[in-house]
């Protein structure tokens, strides 16, 4: 008995020891702050059932294309992981809104764009 609770312990150190060394990051990908090409899971045109196409550049600028509203037409992002944080601006008014569009992972070819204006409300995008 005292050998099963020794096997144990040390499949849960060792459990311990290859979830810390996992959840630890490298230095090129420390908050994922757009160097080093964090843009590429983002980068390229995403397509909404809404009829509203985001292409995300590669340098942190994107495009609308049949937008939703029609009065913004670019947007700037930054990523974090798998979320870019996107900078709406809308070129009549000036209106300046903020909204998420997150991966379902870092290699996804769909995601999900969350903004608080119902206009954007929760759209559904698939890279094309």
């Amino acid at each position: 008995m005292k050998k099963v609770f020794q096997l144990l312990a040390m499949l849960l150190v060792l459990a311990l020891c290859v979830v810390s060394c996992s959840s630890g990051s490298s230095s090129d990908d420390d908050d994922n702050d757009n160097t080093g090409g964090t843009y590429a899971p983002f980068a390229g045109t995403m397509w909404a059932f809404m009829e509203s196409i985001l292409t995300f550049g590669d340098n942190g600028n994107g495009t609308i294309t049949s937008g939703i509203p029609e009065e913004v037409d670019s947007f700037t992002y930054t990523v974090r992981g798998n979320v870019a944080y996107i900078t709406l601006v809308d070129h009549e008014s000036g209106e300046v809104e903020h909204g998420t569009f997150t991966l379902s992972s870092a290699n996804a070819t769909t995601g999900v764009l969350d903004n608080p204006d119902p206009v954007w409300g929760h759209l559904i995008y698939t890279k094309l």
